[in-house]
């Protein structure tokens, strides 16, 4: 008997695996039990870790910011078995039990140095601008769809006060249901709980994410950019690429929360977006799943734990977070490439005597790690950009320029003498054009004198 069922759920699951399609409609896929082993965590509660006794206690790290900074930032989760949130072991005795951080780079494990770790809550968080992207494809069927408007609209109840919403609807089109806007009763008067009407047909995930970006990108600057997208499917409409939308993301700050449903999705695909923009991932078998999905990737972002280190050498690294418990140690891992993206610039650590092109001696970690990145990919090439304040004690309006140039062919020079080709190098002086803070503090200004790369091709 248990051969034979085992033989049917395969036989199932090779059903489902398969993209049926009626002319320009998805087939509804059948709602199939979960796998045995299916027992994600979602963050429901929060307790104080000094006053709860724990159960079955897990560390998660959901998110990883590894490209935007000259540190990893990782947020962590710390759960019981009952997925409550615990708060406050970041503090006295509860901080010496993050024990050990370890990174694993070529085959070759190093203890990770410096490591520092602080809890962030709902106080500290920014306001969120979130694009809720929920798929109204055909093989979502009537029942499916109902159930995920329906968390939408517990999403929107659920919303603190400053954040904003937008929700889309996608099948083979897209269609912004109700635009960005932090009034609970416009998106729920403009959110239709009508299950698959107006929709039903092929799935276009990467046109949706698009849309979602768009939509947020309105949001005021101090606001946290996400959006939430799920499928239970195949992208088979999109004019975009996976790539095409990561890199949008990234350079709009938006970072995309990706969920899976069921056991006809493809496999891989999601996950591109969610670790490719610094968000999280889920796969969920069950309707009201879509509920606990939507409430958990909400409050992961109100409350979580930051780890924090300095930036390894360019490439894939495996990270592993210890919590050493009185009774036992717990760890999560998770892998993660902190290679910038093409396009994206990145701030270049190097540094000058005072209105010279004179490399300083504490520069040379930073050259020698482009150096490295850049042999590890030989047809690599990149921009080194030179830019100033507005500072000039001379009569020469060009002065500026001059100087930003002088020091972008500087560290041109330095890669050079590392073994980079000249060819592959190309050096741009901006001088005081492109400020990125205001010059008139000193602290402005320092932000303004920098040296940043930009990836060209890989």
């Amino acid at each position: 008997m248990n051969s034979f069922r085992l033989i049917a759920f395969l036989l199932m699951l090779i059903f489902v695996s398969c993209q049926v399609y009626k002319g320009e409609r998805e087939a509804v896929l059948p709602d199939l039990p979960a796998p045995p082993n299916h027992n994600p965590i979602f963050l429901t509660d929060i307790k104080d870790v000094s006053s709860h006794t724990l159960k079955d206690p897990k560390v998660v790290v959901s998110r990883v910011d590894a490209k935007t900074g000259d540190k990893v930032k990782m947020h962590i989760h710390f759960f019981d078995q009952n997925s409550f949130y615990m708060t406050g072991a970041a503090a006295g005795e509860w901080l010496k039990k993050w024990c050990k951080g370890t990174i694993v780079t070529n085959g070759v494990e190093i203890p990770v140095e410096k490591m520092t770790i602080r809890e962030s809550n709902i106080k500290d968080r920014k306001p969120l601008a979130i694009a809720l992207v929920m798929d109204h494809s055909g093989s979502m069927g009537e029942e499916r769809a109902y159930s995920c408007q329906d968390a939408a609209i517990e999403l929107i109840n659920s919303l603190k006060q400053g954040d904003a919403l937008s929700i889309i609807k996608y099948d083979g089109r897209v269609s912004l249901e109700t635009p960005l806007t932090t009034s609970k009763s416009i998106l729920l008067s403009g959110l239709k709980r009508n299950g698959l009407e107006g929709f039903g047909g092929m799935t276009a995930v990467s046109d949706a994410i698009d849309l979602g970006i768009q939509e947020i990108s309105k949001a005021d600057n101090g606001m946290q950019r996400v959006v939430i997208v799920f499928t239970d499917g195949y992208d088979n409409s999109s004019k975009f690429s996976v790539n095409d939308v990561v890199t949008k993301a990234n350079n709009s700050n938006v970072s995309i929360c990706a969920i899976d449903f069921g056991y006809g999705i493809n496999k891989g695909f999601m996950e591109q977006y969610s670790y490719g923009t610094n968000g999280m991932y889920h796969h969920i078998y069950k309707k009201d799943e879509f509920k606990l999905a939507f409430e958990d990737m909400y409050k992961r972002y109100e409350y979580f734990y930051v780890v924090e280190f300095e930036q390894p050498d360019y490439g894939d690294h495996k990270f592993t977070l210890s919590l050493c418990l009185k009774d036992s140690v717990i760890q999560d891992s998770v892998i993660f490439n902190n290679l910038p993206d093409i396009g994206f610039i990145n701030l270049l650590q190097v540094y000058f005597d005072t209105d010279k092109a004179n490399i300083k001696s504490e520069s040379s970690k930073a050259i020698k790690k482009v150096a490295k990145m850049m042999k590890l990919y030989p047809t690599m090439a990149i921009e080194l950009r030179g830019h100033t304040d507005n500072s000039n004690r001379t009569g020469d309006p060009n002065y500026n320029f001059k100087l930003s140039q002088s020091r972008a062919d500087a560290v041109k020079q330095a890669l050079i003498k590392e073994g980079i080709g000249d060819n592959r190098i190309n050096a741009v002086g901006f001088g005081e054009q492109k400020p990125i803070d205001s010059n008139d503090t000193p602290e402005g200004k320092a932000k303004n004198r920098r040296t940043e790369f930009v990836i060209l091709r890989k």
